[in-house]
């Protein structure tokens, strides 16, 4: 078996590629908000609501023209947490909360089972219904809790807050099963994220739920490399001896440090921070491409062939998910390697994601220069990753 670990001896050529950036937070927050209400939102809200059917139609090309009517449950509850997060923490806007109300109203009618549980795909009038892969399910249930935790708070009716309190129960429920065999860091990483956000939302209430979560983030850390794996086994041990095992998400591992900083600043709790702070940069690091720039997100731990085949695209959700992470980071630590990092990564995607004649973003960064499709929506990309990058870091530059 192979001892040494790819992409180590990388870290020191991407520091040297971060020390010349420019970070300028006010220059950031301004150019972050213009992209987000003036580019972002108009596109969805123009494009995206469901008028005849609810819901929302995601599978949208550059000109906003639908090529899909397909509703992912995944991608549709996100598009309730974006509006009702946008009035709670950006722009109050009775508009939005209309919006987030149109969605949940579909979905609920048409997606929701007789034991509070849903499925995770619907055709556009919700006729037709399927329940898929289990991780499928997980991430369902985990988008639709936040988004009725923000719809609480945008609302003030508990029956939103019910609804995430169901929905809650079903991923613990859902995650407890996929871990029976294998330890998923995922579960982990969105488990955090909604007990984040029910912190925000129901007065850190979830706060002892949160932390434990949070401290099992570090047991997914392959001790020899210190690079976090997306696996393990029932027992917490590491199994390099097939694909599945040596798996990498970098993105996941970046976005799982983003989380866990957020889960900081909301507790004030900083036992975890050194080790998410060398955690995020080290994972960052070791994704960048340093010949190209923009993050992979797909790797396996000892530099053998990936399990993955679109591992050697880079995409838009990774790249926001750094982003904020590096953000988040810096407000914690002041460490100028986030900044670094985040002025990096931003000047990549600004380049490489940003459409300079369509409004919305691309999904995956140009192929040799050649951009390699059309859409700004598919069943996976929708209103949720770019804005949320852009609303968050937002947040984090108006913070002290």
């Amino acid at each position: 078996m192979k001892k040494v670990f790819a992409g180590i001896i990388s870290l020191q050529l991407v520091a040297s590629l971060a020390s010349g950036c420019n970070f300028n937070e006010e220059e950031i927050r301004e150019r972050y908000s213009k992209e987000l209400y003036e580019n972002i939102v108009p596109f969805w809200e123009t494009y995206s609501i469901d008028r005849e059917c609810g819901g929302y139609i995601t599978c949208l090309d550059r000109e906003g023209r639908i090529y899909d009517t397909t509703k992912d449950m995944w991608m549709q509850w996100r598009e309730v947490y974006m509006f009702s997060a946008l009035n709670n923490r950006g722009k109050r806007n009775g508009k939005w909360i209309e919006l987030a109300k149109h969605g949940y109203d579909f979905l609920v009618a048409k997606g929701r089972c007789p034991d509070g549980s849903y499925v995770t795909i619907l055709n556009r009038d919700g006729s037709e219904k399927t329940m898929s892969a289990p991780l499928a399910a997980l991430f369902t249930h985990a988008f639709a809790a936040m988004a009725c935790a923000e719809l609480y708070v945008a609302t003030g009716d508990n029956k939103y807050r019910d609804e995430a309190m169901s929905c809650w129960k079903h991923y613990k429920a859902i995650g407890k099963k996929l871990d029976l065999q294998w330890r998923q860091l995922s579960y982990r990483v969105i488990g955090l994220n909604v007990m984040n956000v029910f912190n925000r939302c129901f007065k850190k209430q979830f706060v002892e739920e949160a932390t434990a979560i949070a401290a099992e983030m570090p047991r997914f850390v392959e001790p020899k490399s210190g690079l976090m794996l997306e696996r393990l086994k029932n027992d917490w041990s590491c199994d390099l001896s097939s694909p599945y095992g040596r798996f990498i998400n970098s993105g996941h591992t970046v976005e799982a440090m983003s989380f866990l900083f957020d889960h900081i600043a909301i507790t004030g709790d900083k036992t975890l921070l050194e080790f998410g702070k060398e955690t995020a940069l080290r994972m960052f690091d070791y994704g960048w491409d340093i010949e190209k720039g923009g993050g992979f997100i797909y790797r396996d731990i000892l530099n053998m062939p990936c399990e993955k085949t679109d591992w050697m695209l880079k995409t838009w959700w990774a790249n926001c998910e750094a982003a904020t992470a590096m953000l988040r980071g810096w407000k914690l630590t002041k460490d100028k390697r986030f900044a670094n990092r985040f002025m990096m990564i931003d000047a990549y995607d600004w380049k490489n994601f940003k459409d300079s004649k369509f409004p919305e973003w691309f999904a995956y960064a140009p192929v040799d220069g050649r951009q390699c499709h059309t859409y700004k929506g598919n069943l996976r990309k929708g209103f949720f990753h770019l804005p949320r990058r852009l609303l968050d870091c937002i947040t984090a530059l108006s913070s002290n």
